[in-house]
C-alpha cells in the first residue's frame, strides 16, 4: 500500500548540496564561521547535524568547531544567529513536531532544551539565547537525540551504548538503560548508539549495523541486521513506516512493527543524510557524491497509507 520513487525533476545538482554541506562545520563542509577548522570538528559525530525550520526557509546546524548551534538561511548560506552555552562540540540535535522546541546534544555529556520562535520583528526564526532546560545523567559524549511534544519525551543515546529518557516539558528523568543488557543484545564498535528517532509508541535505535525497535518499557520488540552502515533516518509522523539509507546507497522502507521492509531503491551512491518534508510528500536524501535526491511518496487510492 506504500510506494515511493525518484522525482528527476526534483534533482539538486552538486553546487546546490555542497551549499547545504557549508552548514554542518567539521562533519564534511568547510568551516562557515572563519575559524581554524582541523582537529575540533565533529567528523565522526553519528547523529543529526541539521534540522530544518518548519517555513523550509532556514537550517539550524551543530557540529561546529566553536561549540555553537547556527541558525542560517537556506538558499544563501548566510548565518543569522550563533548560539553558544556548551562547553564542548554540538554533537546532535532534534527539532519538535511543531518546530517550536529544539534539544541540542554534546561532546559536554549534557542536552539543552531551547525555544524556536518567529521574530515579529524580521519574520525570521529564532532560537532564544537562553536555554529552557539543561538536562543530565550520561556519562560519555552523546550522539544523538530526537523529542516527541505529543509523547512529552526526548530520547538521547551515547557513545557508551546509554539510553535515556526524559520528560520535554519538566526535564524530569524517567530511566536510563544500555543496549548491552537487553535481551543479550550488544551495539559493538566505538561508535555506540548512532541514531535513535521516536515513533507513535515505540524507540528505534541504528548502531553498528543494527537496526532495533525498543518499547518506552525498553524491551525489544523487533531487530534486523543491516547489510550497511545507516546513515540516515526517519520514522513517518504515524509511526507506522521507518525509512533508513546506508553507506551503500539503499533506501530502505520498513514497517516499525517486526521491521518488514515494504519498498527498496538504490541511489547510487552512499546516503550521508536523510529528512522528511513536513508535509511528507518528499524524502530528501544526501549522497556521498554531492547530490541530493529527492523521492516521492505515493499514497495508493483506499490503502489509508
Amino acid at each position: 500500500g506504500i510506494e515511493f520513487y525518484e522525482d528527476m525533476s526534483l534533482k539538486s545538482n552538486a553546487n546546490s548540496f555542497n551549499s547545504l554541506n557549508s552548514f554542518s562545520g567539521g562533519a564534511g563542509g568547510p568551516n562557515t564561521s572563519g575559524g581554524n577548522n582541523n582537529n575540533n570538528n565533529c567528523n565522526n559525530c553519528g547523529g543529526n547535524l541539521m534540522v530544518v525550520t518548519s517555513d523550509g526557509k532556514q537550517i539550524i546546524s551543530c557540529g561546529h568547531w566553536d561549540n555553537s548551534i547556527r541558525i542560517s538561511f537556506l538558499e544563501t548560506s548566510k548565518t543569522l544567529q550563533t548560539i553558544v552555552k556548551h562547553k564542548d562540540i554540538v554533537t546532535c540535535l532534534s527539532i519538535s513536531e511543531d518546530g517550536r522546541t529544539l534539544a541540542t546534544g554534546s561532546k559536554d555529556t549534557t542536552i539543552m532544551i531551547w525555544e524556536v520562535y518567529l521574530n515579529p520583528k524580521t519574520s525570521y526564526y529564532t532560537i532564544d539565547p537562553h536555554p529552557i532546560l539543561i538536562l543530565y545523567g550520561h556519562t560519555d559524549e552523546l550522539t544523538c537525540i530526537s523529542i516527541s511534544v505529543e509523547l512529552d519525551l526526548v530520547i538521547s543515546g551515547s557513545k557508551n551504548s546509554t539510553i535515556i529518557a526524559h520528560s520535554l516539558r519538566s526535564g524530569k528523568f524517567i530511566r536510563k538503560f544500555s543496549v548491552s543488557n537487553i535481551n543479550g543484545g550488544n551495539f559493538s564498535g566505538n561508535n555506540g548508539i548512532e541514531k535513535v528517532v521516536i515513533g507513535r509508541k515505540e524507540i528505534v535505535v541504528v548502531g553498528e549495523r543494527k537496526l532495533r525497535v525498543y518499547g518506552v518499557n525498553g524491551r525489544v520488540v523487533a531487530e534486523e541486521e543491516c547489510v550497511e552502515r545507516l546513515e540516515g533516518i526517519v520514522v513517518t509522523k504515524d509511526g507506522r513506516f521507518v525509512v533508513t539509507g546506508g553507506n551503500k546507497g539503499v533506501v530502505v522502507v520498513r514497517e516499525v512493527m517486526g521491521l518488514r521492509a515494504v519498498w527498496k531503491g538504490n541511489v547510487m551512491s552512499g546516503v550521508r543524510s536523510m529528512a522528511m518534508s513536513w508535509d511528507e510528500k518528499y524524502l530528501y536524501v544526501g549522497l556521498q557524491d554531492g547530490r541530493l535526491v529527492v523521492i516521492t511518496r505515493e499514497r495508493k487510492e483506499g490503502s489509508g497509507v
